[in-house]
């Protein structure tokens, strides 16, 4: 049993044929090369959520960061008080 290979393209074709590269990606994931070398894998929207679905991006990490408090600054510190005048 072989596996249908996937679809790479040039750069130059991938602009030329954007669309049917973003409708093929639907199905199974494209990779561009640049220079003969693999560049960008593209897949479909459904693919992407399907796989990153329970893993924590930095978005996810950065959001639940509190700033308020982190930078609640305290009354005067003594270094301060020690540089009035």
């Amino acid at each position: 049993m072989s596996e249908t290979p996937i679809r790479t393209w040039n750069m130059h074709e991938a602009k030329d044929n954007l669309s049917r590269l973003l409708i093929d990606a639907q199905h199974e994931a494209q990779i561009i090369l640049r220079y003969g070398k693999p560049f960008a894998v593209i897949i479909g929207y459904e693919t992407y959520v399907a796989e990153s679905a329970g893993s924590v991006s930095a978005w996810d990490v950065f959001k639940e960061i509190r700033v308020e408090e982190t930078l609640k600054l305290s009354e005067r510190s003594e270094l301060m008080k020690s540089l009035e005048p």
